[in-house]
């Protein structure tokens, strides 16, 4: 019992040399790491003279110099790494527990507790990567280690990187549109492009700063050429299709299309796909490639026009010439109807039930109405002219002829009673 204060102050004296050899430790861990960054340097330096085919003496004796001080302070960490281990093991073995005397002295544990389990997490590796270079003939493995910190670091940088390219790409598109000229459809789609540039270099950037090997993340490689060869296979080649479409200018915004039975205006032409919003409302995507492989009918490319036409049938007998006359006039008085080209009426054919007409006219597409609206008003006017001139529309007729050389024999006949287990007996 009387060794007790004894203990405890040996175990604080032991927790305090353990503090100040961790903190060495990691003022030797900073030290390595900055031995090794001009190591890297020194690397690069020598082999841009050895490519120049200038004499490298000094630079090889500059780098096995920073070799051998990496070697000693390699020797370092590991000789105070090995010091704080037997440090906690002597605290452990006196089997005290320095009881803290006042709030002050809690609150001091309890954060120096909080602020080592941090300082661990931050500096827990995740993983590591090799790399490999020729110095002096021979193949050096620079072993990188990727920490917690690294890693939250860098997705740190890249956010703040990928925020200023952001700002940059949103400027260079405004740019674009005031200044040179560009339609906002081009522009739009070259700043996805410059952002997926910008994004690569800030992540190159950040991995460079934060000391993260590319090699890090070879061992994804597999996994994601698989991934890239299927998966991105249809993403590319619609991002091909897409910078095509938008810089030959075949389909552009506002052009009226047909495109695998769906008919509408074009309301965006994007990267991957392009909209089109039908005549119902209905926006429809439509991947870029099926404009470059399939066929498409553009309505308003270079000519704003469209000849839409009626079919009639008016009964055998009519006037051909007063019905094409009616007809002619009901297209010529609707406002839609262009005056140039003039529409027409043709005597199309002798069809079995009924006499057919058509009726050919020109609209814009750009016009008050469309084209189906301005058929339902020329078949109102149509059938109301031909009612007032008596001239009937024609519908399916079949005539009967009976054979009346003989008499017609009519037989009425009885049907038999059931039978009583409900079948007949016919």
């Amino acid at each position: 019992a009387g060794d007790a204060p004894q203990r405890q102050r040996m175990a604080a004296a032991l927790v305090q040399a353990i503090e100040q050899v961790q903190a060495r430790r990691r003022s030797a861990v900073e030290q390595l790491e900055l031995l090794r960054s001009a190591q890297r340097l020194q690397r690069a330096r020598l082999a841009a003279q050895e490519g120049d085919g200038a004499p490298a003496g000094a630079e090889q004796d500059a780098l096995a110099a920073l070799q051998r001080q990496i070697a000693v302070q390699e020797r370092i960490v590991e000789r105070l790494a090995r010091s704080a281990v037997l440090l906690e093991r002597s605290r452990d073995d006196l089997d005290v527990a320095a009881a803290p005397e006042s709030v002050r002295d809690w609150f001091d544990r309890a954060r120096t507790g909080a602020a080592d389990l941090l300082r661990r997490i931050w500096e827990f590796e995740i993983f590591s990567a090799t790399e490999s270079s020729r110095v002096d003939g021979r193949t050096v493995d620079v072993e990188y280690g990727v920490t917690v910190g690294k890693s939250l670091g860098a997705l740190l940088l890249f956010g703040l990187g990928y925020w200023l390219a952001a700002s940059l790409g949103e400027r260079a598109r405004r740019l674009m549109v005031a200044r040179l000229g560009v339609s906002p459809q081009v522009a739009r789609v070259l700043h996805r492009w410059l952002m997926w540039l910008l994004a690569l270099v800030v992540l190159l950037v950040v991995l460079r700063m934060a000391r993260i090997p590319l090699t890090a993340f070879a061992f994804l490689g597999g996994a994601l050429a698989i991934g890239v060869g299927f998966g991105a296979q249809n993403v590319i080649k619609n991002l091909i299709s897409g910078a095509i479409i938008l810089f030959e200018r075949k389909v552009r915004v506002g052009d009226i299309v047909t495109i695998g039975g769906v008919s509408g205006t074009v309301t965006a032409v994007d990267l991957r796909a392009t909209t089109v919003r039908g005549f119902d409302g209905v926006e429809t995507l439509v991947p870029n490639s099926n404009l470059l492989e399939n066929q498409v009918s553009n309505w308003s490319a270079g000519n704003p026009m469209v000849r839409r036409s009626l079919v009639v049938g008016v009964a055998y007998g009519s006037d051909t010439r007063r019905t094409s006359s009616l007809m002619l006039d009901c297209a010529q008085r609707h406002a839609a109807v262009l005056a140039d080209p003039a529409a027409e009426v043709l005597f199309d054919d002798f069809g079995a039930d009924a006499l057919m007409f058509r009726l050919q006219y020109w609209l814009r597409l750009d016009g008050p109405r469309p084209g189906p609206g301005i058929d339902s008003d020329l078949r109102f006017a149509i059938e109301q002219a031909l009612r007032g001139a008596g001239i009937a529309i024609a519908f399916p007729q079949r005539d009967v002829h009976l054979d009346t050389r003989a008499p017609l024999q009519v037989e009425i006949t009885r049907a038999a009673p059931p039978a009583r287990d409900g079948t007949s007996t016919d």
